[in-house]
């Protein structure tokens, strides 16, 4: 018996059912779904040829099977949260959050837990509170992130200073390798790198190749690897093996691998005790690059976090929040933060401050309180939101915002990049992880126009350069994906690059697992950035409104503020979405709902989609109209609002239907009902009546 509806199956499977029997999970081949899957948090879109849910280990097996005997291949994918397009690609998505979602042990004296790839990281943590221990890593969609896209990209967040990244934190992986097989990586040392390297087939060549690699290119590897504490472009190698072969560790390898060499099952991670306390300080300097010439000092203080925030988000915030904590002269802020204990807490903020003052401090706020310090963390954690509620079709973009550079050198690299900026005449906003030397430059662009998709390509080149003359590398958290794998060559020389074909061919040789990422694909193909544009070849059509959407620039636009940055599939915390709360699916979400809307206004879903029947029973009477995603919503997309236009174009097409006019008078109803009482109650109890009420009228008979 399948997880899914068994009844709705043929329609379902689309061009995928000689694989439906194959999978206890959910198939979906219907092109409304694909196009649902067809984006992520990024700014590409790439219709899939289907999406399967597993709900076992066995699917998972059976949909690389049938990916390498058709040619095809899969895309694994969490909550699609991706910045950099890595969890959008024309084969089958593979998404783990429905069904590979459990929690399958916890360790309390080893410290460890194992999960399948679609726990989400702030329920695990929700469930290790009662050993008082957690997973470190926090990247800024820990409500919604799984543990594969974490493992996938190698997430980190601003914790990282102190605790590490994701590779930092796992134990073992287990994965389902291209020929449908099972393994499970960890560290080996001695005779067990013999035995692993000894082994039969694919699992024996991928051993081989990488402690091969790792010997032969030593030299070339230490040296080529920038000198950084995040790195996530292309493959780790020089964490993957020691050069003698004395040890090997391929789960450093398949972390940060973007789903391109095999498939997870399962992680083991390594846990750590929660701190006692923490106090935090936003400390205020006159520019940017004043401030991230205070971070190097800082870092001598072992703060938790140092975060970097520009004026551009300040201001937003003095704004939104009336906060006058923030002096109006500021340029930029720290956000600086400690681990300690209750006795040291003022004692270590203020030493932490200390080191961090230079010629262009100006002040700061210091929060030993634990509310106060939640108000000081807002201004940091709500900069993407604060950004992205400006309206209009100019947006701050992700695309350059990834690149980790030694501390050392955050102020040269920010005056460069802004000379870039300058050079194309573009704005932008920073803020980011500066602590260790992560900042997200996202300048604003509008890629509806000719002009900004060159200036997105002609941006990108240039501050690569510049990330690889000051020593760092162009992505610290974020992942290659279609953004950056392009610059990977020119990054690590014609060697190593190779070294990370060798690598990908012995591992995938069918390019069964997200081609055309971090390395070409056997035929050639490799993602560039400015291909697969999700606003290129955009073409809408001009929708008449009768609510006023003049302050959102119009109901076109109000549909593109969803920028997929999926906090809308948060299930704790909050009130959105509670349809997706309720079903789970992505178009239960407000953002599956933001992409069906797009779709139908572009056309990509036939003609008169938008008032179509299955496109108001499937896609918005599914919003509950509780406004919640109008407050939450980081960009502000009111989907409330945008179905009660989209449900009255259809009732001026084809009337208002009975259903929708007796709620519409349900007090009159009620009223009528309560005055003939015994009849009305007979009606309700009276079983023909019922399923006349439900056939009719659309009213559950239950």
């Amino acid at each position: 018996m399948s997880v899914g509806d068994e009844q709705s199956r043929p329609e379902r499977t689309g061009g995928l059912p000689d694989l439906d029997g194959r999978v206890e999970g959910e198939v979906d081949g219907r092109e409304r779904t694909r196009k649902l899957y067809a984006t992520d948090a990024s700014i590409y879109e790439v219709e899939p040829a289907g999406v399967v849910a597993p709900a076992t280990r066995e699917d998972v097996r059976e949909v690389v099977t049938y990916a390498r005997e058709r040619g095809t291949s899969i895309v694994a994918r969490g909550a699609g949260s991706s910045l950099t397009g890595n969890a959008v690609g024309e084969g089958i998505i593979v998404d783990c959050s429905r069904f590979l979602d459990d929690v399958l042990a916890v360790d309390p004296d080893a410290r460890t837990a194992t999960v399948q790839p679609g726990v989400v990281l702030d329920e695990l943590n929700d469930h290790l509170a009662q050993y008082n221990l957690y997973f470190p890593p926090d990247p800024s969609t820990s409500g919604t992130c799984t543990i594969g896209g974490m493992v996938a990209n190698d997430a980190a967040g601003p914790h990282s200073v102190r605790h590490g990244t994701t590779r930092d934190n796992i134990r073992s992986v287990e994965c389902v390798l291209a020929d449908g097989s099972v393994a499970t990586f960890s560290r080996r040392t001695g005779d067990d790198v013999t035995q692993a390297r000894d082994t039969d087939g694919l699992l024996g060549e991928i051993y081989d190749t990488v402690l091969d690699v790792r010997h032969k290119l030593a030299d070339e590897i230490d040296a080529r690897y920038p000198d950084v504490e995040r790195n996530s472009s292309g493959y780790d190698l020089q964490s993957a093996a020691a050069p003698d072969g004395s040890w090997v560790d391929l789960t450093k390898l398949v972390v940060g691998s973007e789903g391109t060499l095999a498939f997870i099952t399962e992680v083991t991670l390594e846990l750590s005790e929660r701190p006692e306390t923490r106090a935090a300080a936003l400390c205020f300097y006159e520019d940017v690059v004043g401030a991230a010439a205070a971070v190097d000092p800082a870092l001598d203080a072992d703060p938790s976090a140092v975060e970097l925030i520009d004026d551009e988000v300040l201001g937003f915030a003095r704004e939104a929040w009336g906060l006058d904590l923030v002096p109006e002269d500021a340029g930029a802020a720290l956000l600086l933060e400690v681990e300690t204990t209750v006795a040291n807490q003022r004692a270590d903020i203020e030493a932490t401050v200390g080191a961090a003052r230079t010629d262009a401090f100006l002040g700061s706020e210091l929060a030993v309180a634990e509310d106060d310090q939640d108000r000081l963390w807002k201004v940091r954690k709500s900069s993407n939101p604060l950004l992205n509620r400006r309206p209009g079709d100019e947006q701050a973009l992700s695309f350059i915002e990834d690149a980790a550079i030694p501390p050392e050198n955050l102020p040269e690299y920010l005056r460069r990049v802004r000379e870039v900026l300058m050079d194309h005449d573009l704005n932008a906003s920073v803020f980011g992880h500066a602590g260790q030397g992560v900042l997200h430059v996202k300048p604003f662009l509008n890629l509806k126009t000719e002009r900004d998709r060159e200036r997105l390509r002609l941006v990108s080149e240039a501050v690569h350069d510049v990330v690889v003359e000051v020593g760092g590398c162009v992505s610290g958290e974020h992942g290659d994906g279609r953004l950056r794998s392009a610059y990977l060559e020119s990054m690590y020389g014609p060697d190593v690059y190779d070294a990370f074909r060798r690598v990908k061919r012995a591992f995938d040789p069918d390019d069964v697992f997200n081609p055309a990422k971090i390395v070409p694909a056997s035929d050639g193909r490799l993602a560039d950035v400015d291909e697969s544009l999700r606003y290129d070849d955009y073409d809408p059509r001009a929708v008449e409104t009768a609510l006023d959407f003049s302050a959102e620039e119009g109901f076109v636009s109000l549909i593109e503020q969803c920028n997929g940055c999926s906090k809308c599939r948060t299930t704790e915390g909050g009130v959105m979405c509670p349809s997706y709360r309720g079903a789970e699916t992505e178009i239960t979400s407000t953002r599956g709902r933001a992409n069906a809307l797009r779709q139908a206004i572009d056309g990509g879903l036939g003609e008169d989609a938008l008032t179509s029947d299955w496109f108001q029973e499937d896609v918005l009477d599914l919003c509950l109209s509780c406004k919640a995603c109008e407050t939450e919503c980081p960009t502000g997309v009111d989907m409330a609002k945008l179905k009660t236009e989209a449900k009255h174009r259809k009732h001026q097409r084809d009337g208002i239907p009975l259903r929708s006019r007796l709620f519409g008078n349900v007090r009159t109803l009620n009223r009528l009902g309560s005055a003939l009482a015994p009849v009305a109650n007979r009606l309700t109890a009276f079983g023909p009546g019922r399923v006349f009420a439900e056939k009719v009228l659309g009213i559950d008979r239950r």
